[in-house]
């Protein structure tokens, strides 16, 4: 299987032609979304591109080169201490990109820095806007949608105050998506147990007491359908209120702790004692 082909391959036949002619004149290219670093008698002295361009060879040096398009990067957080003291762990995606033209000043340091070590200047200022965000919330709320929007809308407005000075840049009117807030798994527990019984507190509301006396009587009705009725008519209405009449009668008083106790009249003395009776 053959490889893709390189760069220069890629290029027209015009382009490739002047670069070939030029190259000894400092012609070069890069390409779309991507600048080249140029040092002037080894001090940083900006970039060019994208594009063709031409630089001295006797005085300019080429540095690295930087893509300054939008790039996606997950976070995750450990330890963030919500309003009541729990804590979460956080997972959100980060919409980036780094350009050394907004800001001459700190490029000269941050050219040389790889990729990754942009990614880790970032995830210092994410994390400390997120655990802002967090702590002003407790446990129950971060797990709402309308809670974690606003906190994606928060931690992307303090992160695109804190790294325009540098030269990144948050873009989009979401360059922060929240993707999980996971608690400890002794609250995700507890919170199951909780919404188990909402569930069978709704459930009880909605009990309709006809509702389930036509459930018995279609039970009823199937049996007998099963069984074989004869011709008898029977009145289920009828037997269904005799049944429950007869529960209710066989079924033993219920007391009420809170009542007091009814004491029995005492029968009245009629009986003669053995004394009585030797007496006459």
């Amino acid at each position: 299987m053959a490889g893709n082909p390189p760069n220069d391959e890629r290029h027209s036949f015009l382009l490739r032609w002047i670069l070939r002619l030029g190259r000894p004149f400092g012609a070069k290219f890069v390409p779309d979304l991507t600048v080249q670093v140029i040092y002037r008698m080894g001090q940083y002295a900006g970039v060019r591109g994208p594009g063709q361009f031409q630089y001295n060879h006797l005085a300019e040096t080429l540095g690295p080169q930087i893509f300054i398009g939008a790039q996606r990067h997950d976070l995750v957080f450990d330890g963030m201490l919500s309003q009541d003291a729990v804590p979460m762990t956080v997972r959100l995606n980060l919409l980036y990109r780094y350009d050394p033209r907004r800001a001459p000043d700190v490029a000269p340091a941050l050219v040389r820095l790889p990729p990754e070590t942009h990614r880790y200047l970032l995830g210092i200022f994410v994390e400390w806007a997120t655990r802002t965000a967090v702590n002003q919330r407790n446990s129950f709320e971060l797990a709402r949608s309308p809670v974690l929007n606003v906190v994606e809308s928060e931690i992307a407005g303090s992160l695109r105050a804190d790294i325009q000075p540098l030269g990144f840049e948050a873009p989009g009117a979401r360059p922060v998506r929240v993707l999980q807030v996971q608690p400890p798994a002794m609250l995700t527990e507890r919170q199951e147990q909780i919404a188990q019984r909402r569930a069978g507190i709704l459930a009880g509301e909605e009990f309709n007491a006809n509702a389930y006396r036509r459930a018995l009587i279609t039970e009823f009705i199937e049996q007998l359908a099963r069984t074989g009725a004869g011709e008898s008519i029977v009145n289920f209405n009828d037997l269904l209120d005799s049944y429950v009449a007869e529960k209710k009668a066989g079924a033993p008083p219920v007391i009420d702790p809170s009542m007091p106790a009814a004491i029995p009249p005492r029968p009245p003395n009629n009986t003669k004692t053995d004394d009585d009776k030797n007496r006459w």
